[in-house]
């Protein structure tokens, strides 16, 4: 998902004859363009919905955009898709703490530390020279 600031938006309800824009089963819908500020002059194309009713130029969305040949087309993720993220990020951060509480059990255990790198030793002086 990406985060967009929006510059301009346009929607169109009707093809260049003037008909509305239908399904193949026959529902209208309408088609919404936008441009952001991440994306330059480029139009990204995508549905209006509810959730972009109320969207406004200078407002920051967040999107899924996904490059089909020379376009660009956008998707207003839904609750599932949000919830994955947040869920991820749950997992990653629980991984994090895992791994520094394993640390500092070992160390209270120990007295040493598990990781692998050397002590810290001062700055290397590269005015040294080798022969």
């Amino acid at each position: 998902m990406t985060k967009l600031t929006l510059t301009s938006l346009t929607r169109f309800d009707k093809d260049r004859d003037g008909n509305p824009l239908k399904t193949k089963d026959g529902r209208t819908y309408t088609r919404l363009f936008i441009r952001a500020k991440e994306y330059g002059d480029k139009p990204i194309s995508g549905f209006d919905s509810i959730q972009t009713q109320n969207w406004r130029e200078g407002d920051e969305v967040e999107v899924e955009v996904e490059q089909k040949g020379e376009y660009l087309n956008f998707k207003v993720p839904n609750k599932t898709d949000q919830l994955t993220k947040v869920l991820e990020e749950i997992r990653n951060t629980q991984l994090k703490h895992t791994m520094y509480f394993q640390e500092v059990i070992s160390f209270l255990s120990t007295g040493k530390k598990t990781s692998e790198y050397p002590e810290f030793e001062g700055e290397p002086n590269f005015d040294v020279k080798n022969n």
